[in-house]
This record gives structure tokens, C-alpha cells and sequence, in this order.
């Protein structure tokens, strides 16, 4: 198992490091689940879950965004100022789109990276749409992770 710097090492060089879930241990300050890195941002997730395949999927993001350094928390309302500070965004749904990009101040929009996708529940019946969402996910990880330059 690398340490805790190699790993900062490797993800400033933008390489993924996979860790088996079966029997590795987690490093020391790991927010949840083995191998996850120490929190970096915060990516904000707006979604209205009302099932129990949207509430697993949405616990499979905010987990898969932790094992990659990520801080994902659902938000189910648009709050401004939650927005503003996130350094990311997934919005599922038509309405929750409207409502984040008319909350967010223009600038501050067209300098966050964003996912839109369909409502969630759409999504979590849906195997090519998952698909298509993970594969945002690991853009959007890309995209916060990479340095402005």
C-alpha cells in the first residue's frame, strides 16, 4: 500500500491509483471507504430523490467521489451560497437545472464544472444513462483535480 504522500504525488501528476476493496487498509484520515484520499473539494449534488434505487445511486456517487478525494453532499434544495462555494456540480433533472443556473452568479457559473443529467430515478432504471454518468463523474474529478493554469 502506497503512503498517504505518494499518493498526493501521484494524483498532482493526474494518475489514478485503484485499490482493491477486499483487503487493503485504509490510510490514516480517510474520510470513508478503504482507500478513499483525504478530501480535497466539495462537489455538490442536486437531486429530489424520492425512491430507493435514486437514494443507492446517489450513495454510490457520493462514494465514489470520497474514494477520489471528493466531498460529495446531496443537496435537495438550491441554496446560493452552498452553490457558490462548491467547487463542482451534478444536477439531475430539467427543474433543478433552471433553478441552480439562475441561483449561481454568472461568473461564478462559467468558472465551476457542472453535470447535468436526467431526474435521478430516470437515471437509476436506466444502465446506458448510468453509464453515461459515471463517466461525467470521472470528467468532472478530472477537471477539479487538474490545476488552472
Amino acid at each position: 500500500m502506497r503512503n498517504e504522500a505518494s499518493l498526493r504525488r501521484l494524483a498532482e501528476m493526474d494518475i489514478d491509483v485503484y485499490v482493491p476493496r477486499g483487503n487493503a487498509p485504509a490510510p490514516a484520515g480517510a474520510p470513508q471507504g478503504e482507500g478513499a484520499l483525504p478530501i480535497r473539494s466539495r462537489i455538490a449534488l442536486l437531486a429530489r430523490v424520492d425512491g430507493a434505487s435514486a437514494k443507492t445511486l446517489l450513495a454510490h456517487i457520493c462514494r465514489a467521489f470520497a474514494f477520489a478525494g471528493f466531498e460529495g453532499v446531496p443537496e435537495p434544495h438550491v441554496d446560493a451560497t452552498r452553490l457558490a462555494g462548491a467547487d463542482g456540480l451534478v444536477v439531475f433533472g430539467k427543474a433543478l437545472a433552471r433553478e441552480a443556473g439562475a441561483a449561481v452568479p454568472t461568473d461564478r457559473a462559467a468558472a465551476i464544472p457542472w453535470i447535468f443529467a436526467a431526474d435521478i430515478a430516470a437515471v437509476a432504471g436506466n444502465g446506458a444513462a448510468k453509464r453515461a454518468l459515471w463517466s461525467e463523474c470521472r470528467r468532472l474529478i478530472r477537471a477539479i483535480a487538474r490545476p488552472s493554469r
